[in-house]
């Protein structure tokens, strides 16, 4: 095996002559954070992260998630993109400037929280 890092996944979403299929217990090798090869979970080394509960799914698309913004559901309805979101002056920058650390970190909190709920 390749030098690099090794992940064992109980699942994997994984395209396969163009389609995406579901894999059982595999074992993903990753060379500068891109997957180099998918092979059986036994040619896994026992430095191999992960394990049965592992799941290996590709990003289809920037999914980052702006946690912070959870302080103030549905702000900027009725506003134009700039007005609502542009820096430095943009109703979600001054929302931001205004809260208390501790009311961000609640709402941190809580986006994570729903998102796992949501699964």
């Amino acid at each position: 095996m390749a030098a690099g890092l090794e992940v064992k996944a109980g699942l994997a979403l994984l395209w396969r002559d163009g389609e995406p299929v579901v894999e059982e217990r595999v074992c993903l090798s990753l060379e500068d954070g891109v997957v180099s090869s998918v092979s059986t979970w036994s040619s896994c080394g026992p430095g191999a992260l992960g394990g049965s509960w592992a799941l290996a799914l590709p990003q289809p698309a920037n999914a980052h998630i702006h946690s912070a913004d959870f302080a103030f559901p549905e702000f900027g309805a009725g506003l134009r993109l700039e007005e609502a979101v542009a820096p430095p002056s943009g109703l979600k920058h001054r929302l931001l400037a205004s809260a208390s650390p501790s009311k961000l970190e609640a709402a941190v909190r809580g986006a994570y929280a729903e998102a796992w709920r949501a699964g």
